[in-house]
């Protein structure tokens, strides 16, 4: 397997496992907090209505997923990655990024929520990558950027 196909896979799976992440604390933020009868969490208009009214708490969650997967796929991506491991867990801790800046544009959020979000998915994917390299074996020369 040629060392971009490593490093590929291991921004995918980095991806993935962050998406879960997300879905998971997500999952845990409506079993809190559940939606209150009326809103269908598979319309967005209903969902986009019902936003103003979520409680802190449950963004106080998906903050704290958001930033988990963050850690976690820009941890896995690195640590996985053929060559240029910190780029790798960057890269995922982007793609993740990008989601929840679709997320938020979608349905509007608190400024104090996107304030948060925006620099929370690179900061925490650059320690998950950070923790990586550091459990890294050594191999000879690497580039880590």
């Amino acid at each position: 397997m040629t060392g971009f196909v490593r490093s590929l896979g291991a921004v995918l799976l980095g991806i993935v496992v962050g998406v879960v992440v997300i879905m998971a604390m997500e999952g845990f933020s409506s079993l809190a907090y559940p939606l209150p009868e009326g809103v269908d969490p598979a319309d967005p208009e209903s969902l986009a209505a019902y936003m103003p009214l979520m409680p802190v708490g449950a963004f106080l969650i998906v903050l704290v997923g958001w930033g988990l997967a963050a850690l976690v796929g820009g941890w896995i991506a690195s640590r996985l990655a053929f060559s240029r491991p910190v780029l790798s867990g960057l890269i995922a801790g982007a793609v993740l990024l990008l989601g929840g800046v679709v997320n938020m544009v979608s349905l509007s959020h608190p400024w104090w929520f996107v304030t948060v979000a925006v620099p929370l998915f690179p900061l925490c994917a650059l320690l998950g990558a950070s923790a990586a390299v550091r459990s890294r074996p050594v191999r000879g020369k690497m580039q880590l950027l």
